[in-house]
């Protein structure tokens, strides 16, 4: 009896551990699933308000965009820690500081475009840094559009960012109109260079900024993008030799797929083993009442 009890026990928490560690293997992507259900209930909410969004609004982040291009972006101090949101008191009627959204067919993603790269921000989706120009598009204006370089903790957002090729595009969606960019050129800078997110002249610009190389961080992965049907001549299209990432990142996927596989196996195994016992166990009563009766 005492040996049929700790049977049991070790059954019922090889079950359990089974299940902690299905558990622990599905909760990436279950946070995933979460994440594309909030944005796309995000997303939602900015079409069903921008037309409530003025045309006096559109003059103000024009003013702003002409404003910070004759100062020359004084107030930009880092390539991707600039967190201040210039714009918290005119944009109150916009929910969540949603501005718009990004789209990227070659990568896959639809990323709501918050206003002002803080934690919270880029925690949800892509954010426009301060003191870069906000994506209406026009001469002399670069939006400067950061996002974390993702992973299985969460959402990919720009995890995938070294697929982009030049001349792919990239779409950007504001209150009023969709614009459409393509890629001219690719570089991999520091984080305290501040000259290659700033404005270019002449030009009509978006530049997609990221951590690299994954998973370290230690660099920013930098697209510059230019407004399709508009180039000048001034961005050279060129990609630059650079430590890639997508090793890692196949690899990362690659543990992803063998623990969610061997778990299944082990769940399996476990069954199997059970049931086993059982079969046994159930013979051996037969045995045990025929012999009984004999």
């Amino acid at each position: 009896m005492k040996k049929r009890n700790i049977s049991y026990l070790i059954a019922f928490l090889a079950i359990l551990l089974c299940i902690g560690g299905f558990a622990l293997l599905l909760y990436p992507d279950m946070k995933h699933l979460s994440f594309r259900m909030e944005t796309r209930q995000c997303l939602d909410s900015f079409e069903a308000n921008k037309k409530l969004i003025t045309k006096n609004m559109y003059l103000k982040v024009e003013r702003y965009n002409k404003q910070i291009y004759e100062e020359k972006q004084i107030g930009l101090k880092d390539a991707w820690s600039y967190e201040e949101n210039i714009f918290s008191k005119e944009m109150a009627s916009l929910p969540m500081n949603v501005f718009g959204y990004l789209e990227i067919p070659r990568m896959k993603i639809k990323l709501p475009l918050y206003i002002g790269a803080s934690k919270e921000h880029l925690a949800k989706g892509a954010a426009i840094l301060s003191q870069t120009s906000m994506p209406i598009g026009g001469e002399n204006t670069n939006s400067v559009i950061a996002a974390h370089r993702g992973g299985y903790a969460g959402a990919s957002m720009f995890r995938d960012i070294e697929k982009l090729k030049i001349n792919d595009e990239i779409h950007i969606t504001n209150p009023w109109r969709t614009l459409t960019y393509t890629v001219r050129k690719i570089v991999v800078i520091l984080p305290k260079d501040i000259d290659a997110v700033k404005i270019v002249d002449s030009s009509d610009m978006v530049t997609l900024i990221t951590c690299h190389p994954y998973p370290n961080n230690t660099q920013r992965y930098v697209v510059y993008c230019e407004r399709k049907g508009e180039h000048k001549g001034t961005i050279k299209q060129r990609s630059e030799v650079y430590e890639t990432s997508q090793e890692w990142i196949q690899k990362e996927q690659l543990f992803h797929t063998m623990s969610m596989l061997g778990g299944f196996v082990i769940f399996l195994l476990l069954c199997a083993k059970r049931k086993g016992c059982i079969s046994i166990k159930k013979h051996r009563t037969k045995e045990s009442r025929g012999g009984k009766r004999w």
